[in-house]
């Protein structure tokens, strides 16, 4: 989930149905109102396992990877959401390769999407990926000090570093908190 501050809406992306199938359905919640939508766009495919962060920058939401169809590909996309105009499109880079359960947090000093582990196919991953919303690219940084993946991410506003809770590594869940300082 993701919180837009322009339209001061929550957007979930995906997620399953009550019968386990992966959904296309982009969820708006308003906090004022206590009221659920749908929203207008959909996920150019249905997909669950996904992250998202909001780019103040851009004033878009981007969401990453996820997986189709229960036990269906991992994906390597990188999809773009208009808040205000609830319009979605598939960001020309992808992911380095499809991937579940990562955590994502935007990062101000240098305007990127960091996007945290994850599971490819049954790899779990040390990845740390910086999305470029202005140029529409990725670069890899340094990984991990192990692979994760499940975990949430948040950025501190005053030490700048993303500190990333629990999650797993090869199916065994974790409590540890990392921190990752992206300068």
């Amino acid at each position: 989930a993701v919180y837009d501050p322009g339209t001061n809406k929550i957007f979930v992306f995906g997620g399953f149905d009550s019968g386990g199938f992966a959904q296309a359905q982009i969820v708006k919640y308003d906090p004022i109102a206590h009221s659920v939508q749908a929203s207008l766009g959909l996920l150019p495919t249905a997909r669950s396992h996904t992250s998202a962060a909001y780019s103040p920058a851009a004033a878009r939401i981007y969401v990453f990877g996820g997986k189709q169809f229960g036990l269906g590909p991992h994906l390597a996309s990188i999809v773009e959401f208009n808040p205000a105009s609830e319009g979605v499109v598939n960001v020309s880079t992808t992911l380095p390769s499809g991937r579940i359960e990562t955590a994502a947090a935007y990062d101000p000093a240098s305007g990127d999407i960091l996007v945290f582990g994850g599971n490819a196919t049954g790899t779990w991953l040390t990845d740390v990926v910086a999305f470029h919303p202005a140029g529409s690219s990725t670069t890899l940084l340094s990984p991990l000090p192990s692979p994760r993946a499940a975990m949430a991410a948040v950025r501190h506003p005053l030490t700048g570093r993303v500190y990333l809770y629990g999650g797993e590594t090869a199916g065994t869940p974790s409590a540890e908190v990392l921190e990752f300082d992206p300068d």
